[in-house]
């Protein structure tokens, strides 16, 4: 709920109990993750246990899901404004919103990782144009701000329509609403290369990696994008169904429907296909290690792999694969 106030037509969100004990949690949880913070400047880095061994953690591991859902959540939002479709409208701008969150969320896990984060301006001044991870971050920058102002184009007119001064003197005509169908067809055209871009230098850091040979493939970026699709797909049905169920936001249940079919299509692909795609060709490479490390996912410490393999991937595929499930709102949640 909102109280909107008469002089300035500007909403002002209103909170239950279970609302302030929820906002309440979270401001607790930023709190503890600020403190470990501190604490993890005053001792460094081996306070996270990561090694020269093993030099990724949390964060990193964080920092790649949280770019593959951002990246996901806006090219499904762009798609239908690239092709000029309306489909899906109603699901474009909360796209929008949940993929600037994450993206933001992306770059403030870069600055505990890097141990010293006085030193990131260091990315401007001094840029190793060398290092993927100057490119990951300068895509990580340009996307936040695409996000921002895609979900600004978004929005415009009911920021008018509030007499908001954020509309910057948008007037809600046809020729102002035309005028900016044309400005969002050009951001999608810009955004979706750009969300490709931005998982795929995701992935070549982890493929370029020296010592890790199941990462050596040219498929790692595909896989990538792939893995953005479905999670980004899934957690904006999630949020969906959520603020369809707490918040004045309606869900088009035909609409989701349909997504819920298409975010089968993406697991199916990403799961089944791709998974082959690069995993048979290397039973066949004298020089590969693969059925060593086969062996180890099937049969050795492979609890988390049958756990992502079933949970993840056949579980939610069987769910989606059958019309009578994928109906259900509560099947479509649980699947995502």
């Amino acid at each position: 709920m909102a109280a909107n106030t008469g002089s300035s037509r500007v909403a002002i969100p209103s909170f239950s109990g279970k609302g302030k004990l929820w906002i309440g949690l979270l401001v607790a949880l930023m709190a503890a993750g600020i403190a470990a913070w501190g604490y993890q400047l005053t001792t460094g880095l081996i306070a996270t246990g990561m090694r020269n061994v093993f030099s990724w953690g949390l964060y990193i591991m964080m920092f790649v899901l949280f770019v593959g859902l951002s990246a996901g959540g806006l090219i499904i939002s762009s798609a239908p404004k690239f092709f000029h479709s309306h489909r899906y409208e109603g699901f474009a701008r909360l796209g929008v919103l949940v993929s600037l969150a994450c993206i933001i969320v992306a770059g403030l896990l870069i600055l505990p990782d890097i141990g010293r984060p006085g030193r990131i301006y260091q990315f401007f001044t001094s840029p190793d144009f060398r290092s993927p991870m100057v490119w990951d971050f300068g895509i990580v920058l340009l996307y936040g701000l695409l996000n921002l102002w895609y979900l600004w184009l978004l929005t415009r007119r009911d920021l008018a329509a509030r007499g908001s001064a954020l509309a910057l003197g948008f007037k809600d005509t046809e020729a102002g609403r035309e005028r900016d169908r044309t400005l969002m067809f050009w951001t999608a055209a810009v955004a979706l290369p750009t969300a490709v871009a931005l998982h795929s230098v995701t992935g070549w850091i982890f493929a370029t990696q020296v010592g890790r040979g199941d990462w050596f493939s040219p498929l790692v970026a595909p896989v990538f994008i792939a893995k953005a699709l479905v999670s980004g797909l899934g957690l904006l049905l999630v949020v969906s169904v959520l603020a369809d169920r707490y918040t004045n936001f309606e869900v088009d249940r035909e609409e989701l429907t349909s997504l819920g079919k298409i975010l089968g299509i993406f697991l199916a692909f990403h799961v089944v296909y791709l998974l082959a795609a690069e995993r048979l060709p290397h039973a066949w490479a004298d020089h590969f290690e693969f059925w060593a490390i086969m062996s180890n996912f099937l049969i050795g410490d492979s609890v988390y792999f049958w756990l992502w393999t079933v949970v993840g991937g056949a579980v939610p595929l069987a769910m989606l694969a059958l019309p009578t499930l994928r109906k259900r709102v509560s099947v479509i949640f649980t699947a995502s």
